[in-house]
C-alpha cells in the first residue's frame, strides 16, 4: 500500500536527531526518502556531487520536506553548510509542501503551502493525519498495540 512520502532536511550536525525523526515516521507508516540521515561521513567534499545529486533527486520523489529548523538563540556550531535551506528551496521550487518544525526562518516560512510545528510530536500527528487522507493508511502505531 502507498503512503506519504517525506524527506527529512537538517543541519549536519543534527544529524542523528534527524535519523531519529526518520525512525518515528517510519514506525508510523511513512515512508522517507532522505538516506543522509545514515551517512557514517558528511563533508567530504570529493563526494559532493554525488551526495547532493542524490538528494535532489529523494527530494523529488518525497511528497513533502519535514525540516527541523533552529532556534536562534540556541547554542550552535558558528558554522553550518546551510544545505537543508538549499533542500527546502528545491522542494518550495518543485512546488512540494514544507512542514517546518522549530521557529520560521525565513520569508519562505510564511508562504501558504508551509505548516509550522513547535515539536516534532505534533508534526508526526499531523502527517499521519496527512498520510490517512491521502493514502487511507492506518498508522502502524495503532497496528503493533
Amino acid at each position: 500500500m502507498s503512503s506519504l512520502k517525506v524527506y527529512v532536511a537538517a543541519a549536519s550536525y543534527r544529524q542523528r536527531e534527524a535519523r531519529n525523526v526518520y525512525r518515528r515516521l517510519a514506525r508510523h507508516g511513512l515512508e522517507v526518502t532522505g538516506t543522509w540521515v545514515f551517512k557514517r561521513s558528511l563533508g567530504e567534499v570529493d563526494t559532493f556531487p554525488t551526495e547532493a545529486a542524490r538528494d535532489l533527486i529523494q527530494i523529488q520523489e518525497a511528497d513533502l520536506v519535514l525540516t527541523l529548523t533552529e532556534n536562534p538563540r540556541a547554542r550552535r556550531p558558528k558554522y553550518t553548510t546551510g544545505g537543508r535551506h538549499v533542500e527546502c528551496g528545491y522542494a518550495l521550487g518543485k512546488g512540494k509542501p514544507l512542514v517546518v518544525v522549530g521557529p520560521k526562518e525565513n520569508v519562505f516560512h510564511y508562504l501558504p503551502n508551509v505548516v509550522q510545528f513547535d515539536i516534532i510530536e505534533d508534526a508526526v500527528v499531523y502527517l499521519e493525519d496527512l498520510n490517512k487522507e491521502l493514502y487511507g493508511g492506518e498508522d502502524k502505531a495503532d497496528q503493533d498495540s
